[in-house]
């Protein structure tokens, strides 16, 4: 919000989300102010009474991006490989529009990361078309065990990164 108080805070940026473990969790939302100043931001810990804590490490606010950068793409799913490799096959949409929901005009380029670390890039996509990026486990730390690993897709065109898409899979034997 503008002032620091719980009624300024009014732009929900990321909804009630019910947390089940004790493991961490990463959260990622994205606010576009109507105008240009000063924003507070504030975490509101929603639970049944004495029911613990709830612990935030690390916030991360990026600078401003231009809304014309790349929205997220869709249809995202990671597909392990048929044989029980330790191989995936992430497929993906390449977003239409900018972030201000605009028809994306020119190429997007796609960085595409495994479990946080950038394994690759397709470069020179076209808007709203279907994408498939191959893994095979050469690029980056290796995937040494059986288990789920995150895959983030993030577009980005001359103005900047778009908004980031996530999805994981099990993957292995």
């Amino acid at each position: 919000g503008d002032t620091a108080t719980a009624d300024a805070m009014a732009t929900e940026v990321i909804g009630a989300t019910e947390i089940t473990n004790t493991e961490g969790r990463d959260f990622d939302g994205y606010m576009i102010p109507d105008a240009t100043g000063t924003y507070h931001v504030g975490l509101h810990g929603i639970s049944d009474p004495d029911t613990w804590r709830l612990y935030c490490y690390y916030i991360k606010i990026g600078a401003p991006t231009p809304t014309t950068a790349p929205g997220a793409v869709t249809s995202l799913t990671v597909v392990p490989d048929p044989k029980w490799d330790m191989k995936t096959t992430v497929k993906f949409t390449t977003p239409s529009n900018d972030m201000a929901g605009d028809p994306l005009s020119g190429t997007v380029d796609v960085d595409v990361y495994r479990e946080g670390e950038k394994i690759g890039t397709l470069e020179g996509c076209a808007p709203g078309q279907e994408y498939t990026f191959a893994d095979d486990n050469s690029a980056g730390t290796p995937m040494a065990r059986p288990g789920n690993y995150e895959y983030t897709i993030v577009p980005r065109n001359g103005s900047g990164e778009g908004f980031i898409a996530k999805a994981s899979n099990y993957v292995g034997p």
